[in-house]
């Protein structure tokens, strides 16, 4: 009833729209009435609600809501109302009732014959039980909707053969044709597969776009923008650290400027050459970076490619090697020191300290003085301690820090006095160690001689306490 009711309010007439809305608004207004009455108590309250009660009942009184099949709700003349007038309203509404009602007239025939079709067909059900069948001329007269049924049963009859008939011409075609159409099925499911294929084509094809950009020269054609497209393309993480490898004969590689980061359990390093390309180590190989000391250099030879673009030189300039002079016979000679890793990869000493922050490596020196000598462990340790501060790895903070941590250890060793005294004298004499360090060395054996003086004394005394 309330569908039929809020479909009345979306598509029926104006007329029934307005009763109902003031039907529902006085109906809403008598509930808020009896509400605010309970609960104010208040006597005003109760009259309006038995006000708007008496109003609702009499607007209702005379009129019936018919709502018929298709759910539209009509105003059909009912009882007399109150001024003597049947149906209520005006002429023009009487009017419009009176062409309403021929209308029902006219409808009622169809329904009588409706009404009679229905027995006429349980009459027939009744012969085909009985198993005695209707003439054809009373079934046409009864029932002449099966008569429309069946006049399109050709049509039916029509589509069955052309179904038939293609049917046989599938069975009489040639093989050809099937294999064609075979193929043309498996194109559609090769494209759908070879959409990633294409993507990846695609990729590619920008890379050699890239590529061809740089040209040759790569690195005197390139750019800012150019490079943060390319490590874009080649998924560089935030974390890296610029690197230069002087030399790499397994990669083919000789004094090429790089980008180093780690990412799934190996080391990445971008090449920015002629055509960039990425190689990688596993990190577990790589533990030890190995010194190869004293490599004779021309200046002239060295990072030519590099110092062409302004961009490059001023970006890998810190990343290069440190050079050193010596002479020997008479001549000055330019030497640079590497660091191997993984046996084969040099790196510059300006890239050492890049690839200690991404991996614990251990920096290995083979000194034939220190080995010849017989140095004890601290002296190696200075001894490395000093080769980088040289080298440029090793600030001069950090050093003076390296140089004190040496020391400490040494004094709290477990070693008698005149060896200390003895490596220190070395130590100093070899020109491993600045001579003022000569009495930081002693002050820190006073401190841990006295700190284990102190200690048996405290062991003495809980002794004779326990006693």
């Amino acid at each position: 009833m309330l569908q039929k009711i809020w479909n009345t309010l979306l598509h029926g007439e104006s007329r029934t729209k307005r009763f109902l809305i003031s039907v529902i608004g006085l109906g809403l207004a008598t509930v808020g009435c009896l509400v605010a009455a309970i609960m104010t108590h208040s006597p005003l309250f109760w009259v309006a609600s038995v006000a708007s009660g008496l109003i609702t009942a009499a607007v209702t009184r005379d009129t019936v809501l018919v709502v018929s099949k298709d759910n539209t709700v009509k105003k059909v003349p009912g009882k007399k109302a109150a001024g003597g007038r049947t149906g209520g309203g005006s002429p023009s509404e009487q009017r419009k009732e009176k062409k309403e009602e021929k209308e029902e007239k006219k409808e009622s025939p169809d329904r009588e014959g409706a009404g009679r079709k229905e027995p006429d067909r349980k009459e027939s059900g009744r012969q085909k039980e009985d198993g005695k069948k209707p003439d054809r001329k009373e079934a046409a007269e009864k029932e002449p909707g099966r008569q429309k049924a069946g006049e399109k049963k050709p049509d039916r009859q029509k589509t069955d053969r052309k179904e038939s008939d293609r049917q046989e011409a599938a069975e009489k075609e040639p093989d050809t044709q099937k294999a064609d159409r075979k193929k043309a099925g498996k194109k559609g499911t090769d494209r759908k597969k070879t959409g990633k294929q294409e993507t990846k084509e695609e990729a590619l094809a920008r890379e050699e776009a890239d590529e061809e950009e740089l040209g040759e020269d790569a690195l005197t054609n390139m750019t800012e923008s150019k490079l943060k497209n390319l490590l874009v393309r080649y998924k560089v993480k935030q974390e890296h650290v610029p690197v230069v490898i002087d030399l790499c004969v397994s990669e083919r590689v000789k004094q090429c400027p790089g980008f180093a980061w780690v990412a799934g359990g190996s080391l990445k390093i971008l090449l920015v050459e002629s055509k960039p390309r990425l190689i990688e180590r596993s990190c577990h190989a790589l533990q030890v970076l190995e010194v190869e000391r004293g490599i004779a250099v021309r200046a002239s030879n060295e990072y030519t490619e590099l110092r062409k673009t302004e961009l490059m030189n001023l970006m890998f300039t810190p990343y290069l090697p440190r050079y050193h002079q010596k002479t020997i016979g008479g001549r000055t000679v330019l030497l640079k020191n590497l660091y191997v890793l993984d046996g084969d990869m040099k790196f510059s000493s300006g890239s050492v300290n890049g690839l200690r922050r991404l991996l614990p490596l251990r920096i290995e020196l083979n000194d034939r003085r220190i080995q010849e000598q017989e140095a004890g462990p601290y002296s190696k340790e200075l001894f490395l301690t000093s080769f980088l501060w040289q080298d440029g790895i090793l600030t001069l903070k950090d050093y003076q820090k390296e140089v004190e941590q040496t020391l400490e250890s040494m004094a709290a060793a477990d070693i008698s006095y005149n060896e200390f005294e003895k490596e220190l004298s070395e130590m100093i004499r070899s020109g491993l160690l600045p001579a003022e360090y000569r009495k930081f060395a002693y002050a820190k054996r006073e401190e841990r001689k006295a700190g284990k003086d102190d200690g048996k004394d405290k062991k003495k005394g809980r002794k004779e306490r326990r006693a």
